[in-house]
């Protein structure tokens, strides 16, 4: 019975892996990274509707690979806004069902949805691809609409079919971040784009309707709500040294394959490190009563990743270890590192490569990559 209480315990003062992933010697690889989705809504940092058919290329997708998914149809409603406090003789106002064939106030609702991801290299070009196609669009009780042959969002040459906004249709597709006014409503911008040429990890966003609720409105929709239809993320790191990947953890405590406690302070090793900035989680007093305490934890995660190299660290510390009632005391920490250099390509002497355990990209850590889709958009290098 002891070893089984011991072998629960057994990581319970702190753990830390890290891993490089190798490429061949004197060469590099390139990173792949791309999501996609046919709507979404979200208040802040909270999601209301999910995202359909959502789907993700990972960071270590090899060329060739292409991911796909489908939804046949989709209705998102945003949280009403909060409401006021009652008065203190409150009349019960009347309620209405809204007609079969009409949508409820503030609903997304949207025919089929295609999306998909790939990783393309040949002779001639490397890129990332993500394209979502979204038929029978219809927002905000019908102020917004768009169907026909639906919408297609790419950086190259995004479409949008039929557009209606507020009884005003668009001749001709909107071209990049056209933005119109939703009279007591806010905003919504359509084709709409980022780019990011300069930081970690290159990339591109299209979201091909994004309305932005700024005020209070008859719909009752709550003031911050953002919605979005036919969205596309694609990223490119090419000619990388590796990819890091991994976590750390201050304490854990299971029975078996029963989680009973943690892991907790959890930190995560992005695919590309963090720029070399220390990302921390820390924690203050973490135990459970005649079983375990940790007293405070500082968990960290360091790493950079270029052409030439790929480094990180990962640590795990806990000031005040206290097993089983003082069986076993003191403080602990645990360091996972991981590199690998690629600058023999240019010089004759040896490869230096050294690893901790192997572990692949963690999923929660994606490359940093936000949760984007929808339209199709392009990342290329090449």
């Amino acid at each position: 019975m002891r070893h089984r209480i011991l072998a629960s315990l057994l990581v319970a003062a702190a753990v830390a892996f890290l891993a490089a992933r190798p490429v061949e010697a004197g060469t590099t690889r390139d990173l792949y990274a791309a999501e996609a989705y046919g709507s979404y809504s979200f208040v802040g940092q909270t999601a209301t509707s999910g995202k359909s058919a959502f789907v993700v290329l990972g960071c270590q997708a090899k060329p060739g690979t292409v991911v796909q998914n489908t939804a046949q149809s989709s209705e998102q409603s945003p949280p009403d806004a909060p409401s006021p406090s009652p008065a203190p003789t409150p009349t019960p106002a009347p309620t209405t069902t809204p007609a079969p064939d009409q949508p409820d106030p503030g609903t997304t609702r949207t025919g089929s949805v295609n999306t998909s991801v790939s990783a393309i290299k040949n002779s001639s070009i490397t890129k990332t691809l993500s394209s979502a196609l979204t038929n029978g669009v219809n927002m905000l009780k019908g102020r917004i609409t768009a169907d026909a042959n639906g919408i297609h969002t790419s950086s190259a040459g995004s479409t949008l079919s039929d557009l209606v906004v507020d009884g005003d249709r668009f001749e001709v597709s909107p071209g990049p971040n056209t933005t119109v006014t939703l009279p007591k409503l806010g905003y919504a911008v359509f084709n709409e784009q980022f780019s990011n040429t300069s930081g970690t990890l290159p990339s591109m966003v299209v979201n091909m309707i994004h309305v932005y609720v700024t005020e209070q409105n008859p719909m009752g929709l709550q003031v911050g709500t953002q919605m979005i239809v036919s969205r596309g993320y694609s990223a490119l790191k090419p000619n990388i040294a590796g990819i890091l990947g991994g976590s750390a953890f201050g304490s854990r405590l299971f029975d078996g394959s029963r989680a009973q406690s943690g892991p907790s302070a959890v930190v995560y090793m992005p695919c590309l490190g963090t720029n070399g900035v220390e990302v921390q989680n820390p924690a203050l007093d973490v135990g459970q009563p005649s079983v375990f305490d940790v007293g405070t934890m500082a968990d960290t995660a360091k790493g950079t990743v270029n052409s030439l190299s790929a480094n990180g660290e990962l640590v795990a510390a806990d000031q005040a270890v206290n097993l089983l009632n003082g069986l076993i005391t003191g403080p602990s920490a645990t360091r996972g590192r991981a590199s690998r250099t690629s600058w023999w390509r240019d010089n004759p002497s040896p490869r230096r490569w050294r690893r901790t355990r192997r572990s692949p990209c963690p999923e929660s850590a994606r490359c940093g990559c936000t949760a984007c889709s929808g339209t199709r958009t392009t990342s290329t290098s090449g």
